[in-house]
C-alpha cells in the first residue's frame, strides 16, 4: 500500500506532501481546492505506460475533444499553466522505502529521431527497401516523461504532435505492476463494462458478498445476474416481490454507485482504487453500512482506497461504521488553499476522533 506521496507543479499543487496513508483514505476540502486533481495525479503515476494518460482528465471532466496544440494539450496539467516547470510525482510504498518518481517536462526544441523512409520496391522481395534521409528533422514541442526508482535508474520517453496525431519515441516508463482504477464522480460506467466485471466475479463465485453489501442501500435485493439485451450484456437485479428482474441501472443511483465501487475494487486486486466524490447518490443514513461494505471489499481484494468527499455525514458514517477499525485502517486528509498554494493536513487519530465525537467541523 502507499504510505505517502509528493506532488510538485501538478495543476493547482505547487508543492504538497501527503503522508500517513492507510487502507481507507478520505480527502476533504472546499470546492476547487484540488481534491479531484490529487486523484488524477496518482492515476497518472500508475497508468504512466498509457500514451494518452495525460489527457484522461479531459474525459473525466466532460471535455471529450482534446485541443490540438501543446499549450492546451499538456498545459492544463502544469501548475499555473507554466510549461517551463517540471511536474514531479513521487510515491512511497512503505515508510522506509525509496520513493519512485515520475517527472514530466515540455521541451520546445525536441528533434524527433529520423525515421527510415521507403525507396523503390526491391526486386524479387515485394517489400520496400528502407533508406535513411539526410534531411534534418524539424524541431517540435514535445513532452518528456522520466521515471526513477532510486539512483542511478532512469527511463525516458518522448511524445509530440505529428502529422498523424500523437507520436512517441522510446518505451513508456516501467510499470510497477500495481493496478489502478479511477471511479469518476460525474458519471457512471457503461452497462457493458459493469457486466464484464460482474461476469468475472461470477466465475469466481464471488457475487454473493456484493449482493449482501448492496442490501444496505436496497434491502429488497435478493440477487444479481447477467442477461443479453439484444447483443449487449447487462446486469439485472432480482428484487423481493418483483414479477421480473429489473436492470440494475433502473433501481437507483445509490445502488448503482455502490455496485460500481465494489466492482472496481474487485477488478483491482492488490491495487489502488481512486474514487471521486464517493458520497454521490448515497443517503446519509446508509453511510455506516456503506463504509463497512467498502472496508470489507478492500480487505478481501487487498486494495487501497483513496476517495474525495464534500460530505461531513460521509466522514461521520465512516467513524460510526468502522468502529474499532477506524483508527487502524482509516485516514482523513484535508486540503486547504491560501492564495495560490495548497496545503495538506492529515489528521492525527486522537484529534479526528475527538472532533467527530464533538461534532467539530473538519471538512
Amino acid at each position: 500500500m502507499l504510505s505517502a506521496f509528493h506532488l510538485k507543479n501538478y495543476k493547482g499543487f505547487r508543492d504538497v506532501a501527503v503522508s500517513g496513508l492507510r487502507r481507507l483514505n478520505l480527502v476533504g476540502g472546499r470546492n476547487s481546492v484540488g481534491k479531484s486533481s490529487l486523484l488524477e495525479a496518482l492515476f497518472l503515476f500508475f497508468d504512466r505506460r498509457n500514451p494518452g494518460v495525460l489527457m484522461r482528465h479531459f474525459e473525466w471532466r466532460g471535455l471529450p475533444a482534446v485541443p490540438g496544440f501543446p499549450e492546451l494539450l499538456w498545459g492544463a496539467s502544469f501548475y499555473d499553466w507554466d510549461l517551463t516547470r517540471e511536474i514531479e510525482i513521487s510515491v512511497t510504498e512503505q515508510p522506509d522505502a525509496v520513493p519512485e518518481t515520475l517527472t514530466l517536462a515540455v521541451l520546445k526544441d525536441f528533434r524527433p529521431p529520423r525515421a527510415p523512409i521507403p525507396s523503390s520496391v526491391s526486386a524479387g522481395t515485394g517489400s520496400p527497401e528502407m533508406i535513411r534521409t539526410d534531411l534534418p528533422t524539424p524541431p517540435r514541442t514535445a513532452l518528456r516523461m522520466s521515471f526513477s526508482a532510486g539512483a542511478p535508474s532512469r527511463e525516458e520517453w518522448f511524445q509530440w504532435l505529428g502529422p498523424n496525431g500523437l507520436e512517441s519515441h522510446g518505451e513508456p516508463p516501467t510499470h510497477t505492476g500495481k493496478p489502478v482504477f479511477y471511479v469518476n464522480g460525474r458519471g457512471r460506467f457503461s452497462p457493458q463494462e459493469e457486466a464484464q466485471r460482474l461476469a468475472t466475479l461470477d466465475v469466481r463465485r464471488a457475487i454473493t458478498p456484493v449482493v449482501k453489501s448492496l442490501q444496505c442501500i436496497e434491502p429488497s435485493l435478493e440477487g444479481l445476474s447477467l442477461a443479453l439485451v439484444g447483443l449487449v450484456p447487462q446486469i439485472f437485479a432480482d428484487l423481493q416481490g418483483s414479477r421480473a428482474k429489473v436492470p440494475v441501472n433502473l433501481i437507483g443511483d445509490g445502488t448503482g454507485r455502490l455496485l460500481s465501487i465494489l466492482l472496481a475494487m474487485a477488478a483491482t486486486p492488490r491495487g489502488v482504487v481512486l474514487i471521486d466524490e464517493i458520497e454521490n447518490g448515497i443517503h446519509y443514513s446508509a453511510f455506516p453500512a456503506f463504509w463497512r461494505a467498502i472496508a470489507s471489499a478492500a480487505v478481501e481484494n487487498e486494495c487501497q482506497v483513496i476517495a474525495t468527499t464534500h460530505s461531513y455525514e460521509c466522514l461521520r458514517g465512516a467513524f460510526k461504521g468502522l468502529e474499532a477499525e477506524f483508527t487502524q485502517s482509516f485516514s482523513y486528509l484535508r486540503l486547504d488553499r491560501e492564495k495560490k498554494d495548497v496545503s495538506a493536513t492529515t489528521y492525527p487519530d486522537e484529534v479526528l476522533v475527538s472532533a467527530l465525537e464533538q461534532g467539530v467541523e473538519v471538512r
